[in-house]
């Protein structure tokens, strides 16, 4: 009996010192998961600061060579009678800044060797191919057609891209697809009745960028998510492409346009000021090329495909403005078909993504995990709610975002990484309450054997491109 009161009196003394000690742990573990939440926030609004930048200056510098482009070659502007000369030179320029740029920071150049001309006869030399006629039909579509009606025509690239995708095996032809592409050929077919000034030359012109544009960004997704191509950054891709595309363009030039003696006759200072004036119009490029791909890396690419729909309903309106560009009733009827249209391929898509997720999570939204369904509202956060495709239907695992969030934790606390949270197998955790980081993620990647991944993969780490 005096035993047990002896083991009574010791348990009695024992557990508020046990108690004092957990409170105490407790308090100073409080300050560390505050200090984190506040890192986390300070780099989500970073995260929604650069995307925004990004999206600003891709809005403005597309305007802005939109308008320049116009005015260089439009019959009541200027007039310059060589739009696929120009093109040749913004590509050159863009050449020469992205090898400059290549030379001053090592950092960006490729870390695997050029590809070997097999490769690269079929996997650069198309893309560069198609972006040469995307830009430079679009040019010259601006000499006979306004440039409201142009930029309106080129909202048809999300029906190329479908049909692309059906032609290449990557999407299966069904009637969802077929129902999507005729109804943003019916929103063409109206814009193009609806055109006071319609130029038959002019309108398929347009088409036919339109068309291209949707095979360039196919193959440009395709040579991105190749790192043994060596393009694994915008600088790298700008760099190996242009020289390909602005071939292209100088040879359909010299075939088409007989630059050589119309320049000949002009003055020497003439032709240095056209050259120079051509030149600007290729930083300007450089610098929306750059924008593009970083906002593609920071958010995905329907992400930009979306924002892009409201770029050229701003453009439309900008085109008003400086050059007196007017719609009809049945110009504005073709333009809401259309971006319907691209509205029901992006439902599309996101179905599909929510679909291959459910076959590979347990539970949750759509059939994902706690944290990839947390993942995802966090996604459909930070992208607005015009981003409906995410790539959030993997498994997600942590990317390297994460992990410097975490070393910035570190290094700010000073004592190792924080607790795990209870049922881990180990590692770092998210403090309580608080959402995961987006990544850069890439949609529809390629994997290794040079086919695309369903919709949503995630490629290996070590094929991830990496856009710096």
């Amino acid at each position: 009996m005096q035993q047990d009161a002896g083991t009574e009196l010791t348990e009695r003394g024992r557990w508020p010192a046990a108690a004092a000690a957990a409170a105490a742990a407790t308090a100073a573990t409080k300050p560390a998961v505050g200090l984190a939440a506040l890192l986390r926030n300070a780099e989500r609004r970073r995260h929604l600061a650069l995307c925004a930048l990004y999206l600003a200056a891709w809005y403005a510098l597309s305007g802005l060579l939109s308008v320049y482009n116009k005015w260089l070659f439009g019959a009541s502007e200027r007039n310059f009678p060589f739009p696929l000369l120009v093109t040749s030179v913004h590509m050159l320029a863009q050449y020469v800044v992205a090898a400059l740029c290549l030379r001053t920071w090592p950092a960006l150049r490729p870390q695997h060797p050029p590809p070997a001309w097999p490769a690269y006869l079929t996997s650069v030399v198309p893309c560069g191919m198609a972006a040469a006629l995307d830009v430079g039909l679009s040019n010259i579509s601006l000499r006979t057609v306004t440039l409201s009606f142009m930029t309106i025509c080129k909202s048809s690239s999300s029906g190329f891209l479908l049909l692309f995708a059906v032609l290449f095996g990557l999407e299966r032809l069904r009637m969802a697809v077929v129902a999507i592409v005729a109804i943003i050929s019916v929103g063409v077919v109206l814009m193009a009745a609806g055109e006071v000034s319609f130029v038959l030359s002019g309108f398929l012109a347009a088409i036919g960028s339109s068309a291209m544009s949707g095979l360039r960004w196919t193959l440009t997704q395709i040579l991105l998510s190749h790192a043994r191509l060596g393009m694994n950054n915008p600088i790298a891709t700008i760099a190996s492409i242009t020289p390909v595309t602005g071939f292209t363009t100088l040879l359909l030039s010299l075939s088409i346009e007989h630059p050589l003696s119309a320049l000949a006759r002009s003055g020497g200072l003439d032709s240095l000021h056209m050259l120079l004036l051509m030149a600007a119009g290729g930083l300007v490029a450089f610098a929306m090329a750059l924008a593009e791909f970083h906002l593609i890396a920071r958010t995905s690419a329907l992400t930009f495909s979306i924002a892009g729909m409201f770029k050229e309903v701003a453009v439309v309106g900008v085109a008003h403005l400086v050059f007196g560009d007017t719609m009809s009733a049945m110009n504005t009827c073709g333009m809401l078909v259309a971006l319907l249209g691209i509205g029901l391929y992006n439902w599309l898509k996101i179905r599909d993504a929510l679909a291959a997720a459910g076959s590979h999570a347990p539970s949750g939204l759509g059939g994902l995990g706690e944290e990839e369904e947390e993942r995802l509202r966090q996604e459909l956060f930070v992208a607005g709610p015009y981003d409906i495709l995410t790539t959030a239907a993997s498994t997600l695992p942590p990317d390297d975002r994460a992990l410097e969030d975490q070393a910035l934790v570190d290094q700010a606390l000073g004592a190792g990484r924080l607790p795990a949270k209870a049922g881990d197998a180990g590692g770092p955790s998210e403090p309580p309450g608080e959402p995961p980081l987006l990544g850069d993620r890439s949609d529809s990647a390629p994997s290794s054997a040079g086919t695309l991944a369903p919709p949503g993969a995630r490629l290996p780490e070590a094929e991830r491109p990496k856009i710096h």
